[in-house]
């Protein structure tokens, strides 16, 4: 079966927003609630204490988002066989990680707002988080696959 581009954009945007509000909130009420310091003047936000305390549960937010969103997405599939079912995870893991890279470099890079990055803090300071983001995000579809799996054979 072929990828269903706009079904699987809009799905990507739909977990997207969902996982950036909860990173940001987890990071947020997390700072409120333990008076943790800002980033000092000049130390890039990614090094902020809050967000350094916060950060490994980003990555389970996104293990927990992304794979729903990709049950979601191949929720209106019947018929397929395992091989088509293969092809189109690949192919949606493909389009929504590279769809991240995009979005978080415009989003988080491009555009200047409180919350953007340099190129260096998004890319080299937030090691090793956001290549583990980015991994969670591309084996998202391969773990909703797995999951299914047994489903599929209790039928």
């Amino acid at each position: 079966m072929k990828l269903n581009f706009t079904r699987a954009i809009f799905l990507f945007f739909a977990a997207y927003i969902i996982v950036t509000i909860l990173a940001t909130a987890t990071t947020l009420i997390y700072g409120m609630i333990t008076h943790a310091p800002e980033a000092a003047p000049g130390i890039s936000p990614v090094k902020a204490p809050v967000f350094l305390a916060t950060v490994p549960f980003h990555v389970l937010i996104m293990l927990i988002i992304w794979p729903i969103f990709a049950a979601i997405y191949f929720k209106k599939a019947q018929g397929r066989n395992s091989g088509e079912e293969r092809t189109e995870t690949w192919n949606l893991a493909f389009v929504w990680i590279a769809s991240a890279m995009t979005v978080d470099y415009v989003g988080f890079v491009l555009i200047r707002h409180p919350y953007s990055l340099t190129p260096h803090a998004f890319y080299v300071d937030y090691q090793p988080w956001i290549s583990l983001i980015y991994i969670a995000i591309f084996v998202s579809p391969f773990i909703r696959l797995t999951l299914s799996k047994p489903a599929a054979k209790r039928k």
